[in-house]
């Protein structure tokens, strides 16, 4: 994989990347939506593991054009939008109040979420955690709402 991440954040080696990554891993491909995509890493790897589609988003637009970039050069297709569409599983690589914040809004059954620390926890209603990795002193969690 090529990434390129430009002016948007993302190169795929901080622990909380790398822990979305092996969650992917360890879940069936199926639609997929990379909320705050930044350069598109997560969205790459999932469309390479089998995921589609996939979708990413972003609220910077700097980010929304490295995502375009580095999945052309990486071959893959990833919808770059700014509307959220359905899909069954989303990856958030983001500040848990963002994730806490998000997931309510999302139109999607399960969730890999990271960019915090071990020792903080997503806490929503209505979601249920299934499985948590840690490495470094940094986590990732698979989440799924409860219907």
């Amino acid at each position: 994989m090529v990434i390129d991440p430009g002016r948007a954040f993302g190169t795929g080696a901080h622990p909380t990347t790398r822990l979305c990554l092996d969650l992917l891993q360890a879940v069936e491909p199926t639609s997929l939506l990379d909320v705050g995509c930044g350069s598109g890493v997560l969205s790459i790897a999932a469309a390479k593991l089998g995921f589609s589609p996939v979708s990413a988003t972003d609220l910077d637009d700097v980010a929304l054009e490295t995502t375009r970039a580095n999945a052309s050069v990486n071959h893959v297709d990833v919808d770059v939008v700014e509307i959220l569409p359905r899909a069954e599983l989303a990856v958030m690589n983001i500040a848990l109040e963002v994730v806490e914040g998000m997931l309510p809004k999302l139109p999607v059954e399960r969730a890999i979420t990271s960019g915090y620390l071990d020792r903080d926890e997503p806490q929503v209603d209505g979601w249920r955690h299934v499985e948590r990795r840690a490495r470094d002193g940094w986590a990732a969690d698979l989440l799924e709402f409860r219907t």
